[in-house]
């Protein structure tokens, strides 16, 4: 698979974000003929890029999963005007699960994001319990390090520039870009599995602070593994590990989506999901412990 000339429609009113924004994207059936039952993988971009960047990311994917690529808001063929790292994006995914749990309701679903959609992708699976697993590839843990990061390598001071860029988010946006940071959000996913791929050579989302992340969550509790690409910058993890990365990916979500049961499983995210929109977080353990009893 490879980057699509033809992007296809605008988006029309099939998937619509909580705050009004159309998305558009693509429903991939898995090669093997899998019906829509089967485990299905969303997939989330990065910045600057469409849903057509997310292709190189199915090569591992879609002999026995079904697909989903879609433009966030603000690129492609969807709506919107702003880009937020991740903090109105994450509406955007919860639009497209919240869509092929209506339309197609897969047994099992998980997500895949690459740096800014991996923020995205970890804010929105958080309070989601129809979320089983997520691959996070080139994500940073605290936006404001990938911004000092940014300007210092274009030759600028890191202060005040990156307090400059967030001031100016919020007063274009409305958002504060921290606010979805994945050293925060990783606590909501409890015992669900996390996998973490990174390169080397990443100069904007340090490589250590990776480490820090995946040091910390491990001695948290957390059900996370972590692969290195040797060489790799920024996003670039498909490029010099593409082999790798496909088995990683194959591997991952095989272990902890096409493994696992049916059925009753999917009904009971459903439910979860939609109490958690009535009731409060103190009710959250409750729910994720008769999912887990259940599975």
């Amino acid at each position: 698979m490879e980057e699509c000339a033809n992007q296809g429609g605008g988006a029309g009113d099939d998937v619509v974000t909580s705050d009004g924004v159309p998305i558009a994207g693509w429903y991939i059936p898995a090669a093997d003929g899998s019906d829509a039952s089967a485990p299905t993988v969303i997939l989330v971009h990065g910045f600057t890029s469409d849903k057509s960047g997310d292709l190189p990311y199915a090569i591992g994917l879609h002999e026995h999963f079904n697909l989903i690529a879609f433009d966030e808001r603000n690129s492609g063929r969807s709506g919107g005007t702003q880009t937020t790292a991740g903090v109105l994006e994450q509406n955007d995914v919860r639009a497209m699960v919240d869509w092929v749990e209506r339309v197609k309701r897969p047994d099992h679903v998980g997500l895949f994001g690459v740096s800014m959609g991996a923020a995205a992708v970890l804010a929105a699976a958080g309070h989601d319990p129809r979320i089983e697993a997520v691959a996070l590839d080139s994500m940073h843990t605290r936006i404001v390090y990938q911004f000092e990061q940014r300007l210092e390598k274009h030759g600028h001071p890191a202060y005040p520039g990156t307090w400059a860029t967030f001031i100016g988010a919020w007063l274009r946006t409305g958002t504060w870009l921290s606010g979805v940071d994945p050293a925060d959000t990783i606590a909501a996913m409890g015992e669900r599995p996390i996998m973490l791929t990174h390169g080397t050579a990443d100069d904007e989302d340090l490589p250590e602070r990776t480490q820090a992340f995946f040091d910390d969550a491990l001695a948290a509790g957390r059900t996370i593994e972590l692969h290195w690409c040797d060489g790799a910058k920024h996003a670039q993890v498909d490029d010099v590990c593409g082999d790798d990365l496909a088995q990683w990916l194959s591997d991952f979500f095989t272990r902890n989506l096409a493994q696992r049961g049916t059925g009753q499983d999917r009904r009971l995210r459903t439910y979860a999901a939609a109490v958690r929109r009535l009731h409060p977080p103190t009710l959250h353990a409750a729910l994720d412990a008769e999912r887990r009893s259940a599975g």
